[in-house]
């Protein structure tokens, strides 16, 4: 069974280095689904070595999520549940729902390999950033995935409140925006989507200004991503 280190030094009382996941929480400076996160990023039988770089890994990973699940809420309170069904999906969808499908298939492989709980992690991050970089996307296809990731962190324990009854379900516990902020927030999302998509699409808004011959347009929406 795996060890842990912390910066180099085995955790032990003799090193005056051992504490306890309750006293680590009280410190404020893990969360609780954070210290989740930082135990499946590592292979569990391995020594697991909390260095400030798998902290940053972390904090990387759970603000993707973040990032993902605010976008497909948003998505799914917006959208015409009688729309979203009948949407006509495009080559984008078929190649997203197929790397779902892989998705799936890698995740259960990786889960009955040992419990490769690292291995899942780098899956649904890898899935994660295809579905933001994929364009004109159907909100089902990306409600779809959602739910599908939703249920997945809910397994591992990564959302308290995670209910895996309800299969409608989407992210987890704290993503609400201040009822304050919703008024300016989604505003300034639904703009910053449209002005990317016109960019990379090659329109321009009427700004009443010209785009410059020598721009850079793909690497500039690659970018972005």
């Amino acid at each position: 069974m795996g060890q842990l280190r912390i910066r180099g030094l085995k955790m032990s009382k003799s090193l005056k280095n051992y504490t306890t996941i309750r006293s680590v929480l009280s410190q404020k400076e893990w969360k609780a689904r954070s210290l989740r996160i930082c135990f499946l990023l590592m292979p569990w039988q391995d020594g697991i070595e909390v260095t400030d770089e798998l902290m940053k890994a972390v904090v990387g990973w759970e603000g993707k999520l973040n990032n993902f699940f605010l976008k497909s809420l948003d998505l799914w309170k917006h959208s015409n549940p009688q729309t979203t069904t009948m949407q006509e999906l495009g080559i984008a969808d078929q190649q997203l729902l197929s790397a779902l499908d892989k998705a799936k298939a890698d995740v259960d492989t990786a889960l009955c390999d040992s419990f490769n709980t690292s291995a899942v992690m780098r899956i649904l991050s890898d899935l994660v950033t295809e579905s933001n970089s994929a364009e004109a996307l159907s909100d089902q296809t990306f409600i779809l995935l959602a739910r599908w990731v939703t249920r997945i962190v809910t397994i591992f324990g990564l959302d308290p409140e995670g209910d895996l009854s309800n299969l409608d379900r989407i992210g987890w516990s704290g993503l609400d925006i201040p009822a304050p902020a919703k008024p300016y927030i989604y505003p300034a999302s639904q703009l910053r989507d449209k002005v990317r998509i016109s960019a990379c699409s090659g329109r321009v808004l009427g700004l009443g200004r010209k785009r410059h011959p020598d721009h850079r347009r793909s690497r500039e929406c690659g970018a972005q991503e």
